[in-house]
């Protein structure tokens, strides 16, 4: 009966984030791109919100410490059979971009033990750096209501893009989205 209790609070979570996910993010204009949404807000790009979390090895992770890189922030947990089903594609993005000016930070909100988020991890091979946020603290900075959710910050520290919800990350049209925001950046400062 309390497996059941919590599996309806989770469903009932979700019911009510999708709804309010809508009023926690406003923007005078978003362009799409394979369901990605750009933070344009007539170039004024709201600071991301610093965080510092626990990765899988016990190593404590900032934001601060990519400065200068674009971040893929994702939030996801063991228990959303979307962020299972993304994790693979992500993990493909991460490999063709990784030597690049990129970084991708996987936040699990599970609450349970880490070495289950680590067997997890595992089993799906994924490579990319998995930090811990069982008290929510983070999700609750970031106004998570939602899962799989996904945030682009960019070299400057700012919000640039966030999708919600699953996105084949690894399309060939994401890939070059991401290596032009890349490859801009990247012409900017050498100009």
């Amino acid at each position: 009966m309390i497996s059941k209790v919590k599996f309806l609070g989770k469903i009932l979570v979700i019911i009510v984030g999708g709804y309010l996910i809508g009023h926690f993010i406003v923007t005078d204009h978003i362009q799409k791109t394979d369901g990605l949404r750009m933070v344009n807000d007539k170039g004024i790009k709201e600071e991301a919100p610093s965080i510092t979390l626990k990765s899988l090895s016990g190593k404590l992770v900032s934001l601060s410490d990519f400065k200068g890189k674009w971040i893929f922030l994702n939030f996801w947990a063991t228990w959303c059979a979307p962020c299972v089903v993304e994790m693979p594609m992500m993990n493909n993005l991460y490999n063709k971009l990784k030597d690049k000016n990129f970084i991708m930070l996987g936040i699990s909100l599970d609450k349970e033990n880490p070495y289950k988020v680590a067997k997890f991890a595992k089993n799906l091979k994924l490579d990319f750096p998995i930090l811990l946020d069982p008290k929510l603290e983070t999700a609750t900075k970031y106004g998570v209501t939602t899962i799989p959710l996904t945030f682009m910050i960019g070299p400057d520290g700012r919000l640039e893009a966030i999708a919600e919800g699953i996105r084949n990350w690894d399309s060939k049209e994401m890939i070059q989205y991401f290596n032009s925001l890349i490859n801009e950046e990247f012409s900017k400062t050498v100009n």
